[in-house]
Parts: C-alpha cells; sequence; structure tokens
C-alpha cells in the first residue's frame, strides 16, 4: 500500500483551484492525476482538512468491527468454522451481510488463521494422557541415555494379489498373461535397527527364517 502524497502538494494543488484553474490544468501543472485533484477538492469542501485518511482497515473498521468479540467467541467455540459458515451465520445471528473476502481480511485483522492439526480424539481420555505424560515426561529421558538398549524395528511387505488382473484386447479375442502363482500370502521383510548391530528376518505368511545378523 503507497504512502500518502506529501501535505505541501495538498495545499499547493487545492490553492492552484481556488485560483480559478481548472482541475485538469491542477494535473497538469503538478504532474498528478485529475482523480487525486478532484478528491483532494472535495476532501476540503467537506472537512475543511487535506490530512490523509487512515489506510488500512487496521481491523477496526467496517461493518464488522462492532462484532469482533462476537467473531472471537465463535471461533473460540468452534475452532473448525468455516470462512463460508461464518459468512452465514453473520448473517443468520447477527443480521450482517459480508464477504468473504472481508471475513477473512477481518480475521486477520484479528491475528486469526486457518489451520489445523488433527489428534487423536482417545488423546482426552484420562488414561491416555496419564500415559502420554509418563512416555514423554520419564520413559523418553531414560531412553535417550540408554540408547545402546534401543532397537528400532520396521517393516516391510508385498502382496502377491495386487497383481493387475484385466487388461486391454481385441474386441472377440481374449486375453492371457501371467502372475505369480501361490496361495496369495503377504511376503514380509522385517529389520531391527541398533547402535552396534542390524538384524533382519524375512516371514512368507506367518512362517519365519529367522533373525539374521547383517554387517
Amino acid at each position: 500500500m503507497g504512502k500518502p502524497l506529501p501535505m505541501e502538494l495538498r495545499r499547493r494543488v487545492v490553492d492552484f483551484v481556488e485560483d480559478g484553474h481548472t482541475h485538469r490544468a491542477a494535473a497538469a501543472q503538478f504532474r498528478v492525476s485529475i482523480k487525486f485533484v478532484n478528491e483532494m477538492v472535495l476532501l476540503k469542501r467537506a472537512t475543511a482538512s487535506l490530512e490523509a485518511k487512515r489506510q488500512g482497515n487496521g481491523g477496526g473498521h467496517g461493518k464488522l468491527a462492532g462484532i469482533s468479540d462476537w467473531i472471537r467467541g465463535r471461533i473460540k467455540e468452534k475452532r473448525d468454522l468455516t470462512l463460508d459458515e461464518l459468512v452465514v451465520e453473520l448473517r443468520d445471528v447477527q443480521g450482517v451481510e459480508a464477504h468473504r473476502v472481508s471475513v477473512w481480511r477481518h480475521l486477520r485483522g484479528l491475528g486469526l488463521t486457518h489451520k489445523k492439526d488433527l489428534r487423536a480424539v482417545e488423546q482426552k481420555r484420562p488414561d491416555v494422557a496419564l500415559a502420554r505424560q509418563v512416555w514423554i515426561g520419564r520413559r523418553q529421558l531414560f531412553m535417550r541415555n540408554m540408547l545402546t538398549r534401543l532397537a528400532f524395528i520396521d517393516e516391510t511387505s508385498l502382496k502377491t494379489n495386487m497383481a493387475k488382473t484385466t487388461g486391454c484386447a481385441e474386441r472377440g479375442a481374449r486375453l492371457v498373461d501371467h502372475a505369480p502363482f501361490g496361495h496369495w500370502q503377504t511376503q514380509t521383510f522385517i529389520a531391527a535397527l541398533r547402535l552396534s548391530r542390524r538384524y533382519c528376518v524375512s516371514t512368507a505368511g506367518q512362517c519365519m527364517t529367522g533373525w539374521t545378523r547383517l554387517g
């Protein structure tokens, strides 16, 4: 947003017009737009002053300024309220017609942004909250000092029944293709990583072949 033109220039433009010159001549003389000259003349007649108006809404102007507290309270009550839903509530509850862009700008002026970090609802349960507190406050501190006793396990798998069963062929002709034959079990590879060594175990269905040291 640009800065307002200097007060001295404003005075000289208005004085030039009041001396009997046209608005177009004033615009050419001071190298400003005719619109600026018109606005300065009208501002002087209406307020007897040429002070520039405050730019931007600053969160305190417009039809939404008087209900800022209600908007804050509504957002606090329902955090996932969308802009469109808030526009509808402003119309039905407060009787205020506002465009969603105006509502978004007002929320931004109030320091409110639209974001969300989903967490499992089970975290609200007392037992889960206590378990998380123990995990973060005690067990993580313990593990940080006992890294040699930790093993990080990860798993990856492949399902043979994920082979494509359809394809394209000429009309009236049969399409024959090949895929691995078996009992359509899941082939799994599990690895454990420690500070001193790496182990892996491969499985075919539920049959484990045992741990093998790597490296």
